[in-house]
């Protein structure tokens, strides 16, 4: 007897590669080239149809690593929204392990070695802004956040101050 792997197919939009209970979405990404350079960050608030509601992007300082560029790219997505009153907000990123640690943050499981990072203060910090507006993280493939990438990337090239849209 030969065992066949299922698997789901691959995510064709983003809405697939969300849970169904997902109303409202925010793809979030950051620019980072070096830790003596300033960051970029970009988000962007969908309703589940695709409907683009708002963005956010701006010029940051500097970080030592990537993922405390993604970690402060979540950070000040969450708190934006959390400014506007939004709940029950999904955010998601190509960034594996930050959407991991943030998991693991959300389920009070921060202790666990393996998640603890250079971004630990401030995923502490969003998980406190998320749990009080029913916050979740979910990872997507960076072929979803393009439009995003682009934010984070030109905000951080051309030294962009904050601008929501």
């Amino acid at each position: 007897m030969v065992l066949q792997r299922v698997s789901r197919p691959a995510p064709v939009t983003i809405q697939d590669a969300l849970p169904h209970e997902v109303q409202l979405y925010c793809i979030v990404d950051a620019s980072w080239k070096s830790p003596s350079e300033k960051i970029g960050i970009g988000w962007s608030l969908y309703s589940k149809e695709g409907t683009l509601r708002l963005q956010g992007s701006s010029a940051m300082d500097v970080t030592g690593t990537p993922l405390v560029a993604e970690a402060v790219a979540m950070w000040e997505a969450v708190c934006q929204l959390h400014r506007l009153c939004y709940k029950n907000v999904t955010f998601v990123g190509d960034c594996l392990k930050l959407v991991q640690q943030l998991e693991c943050a959300m389920e009070d499981k921060q202790h666990i070695e393996d998640y603890i990072s250079e971004a630990s203060s401030t995923i502490n910090d969003i998980k406190v802004v998320a749990m009080k507006n029913h916050y979740t993280f979910n990872h997507v493939p960076r072929i979803f956040i393009n439009v995003v990438d682009s934010l984070a990337k030109n905000a951080r090239t051309i030294n962009q101050s904050y601008v929501i849209f």
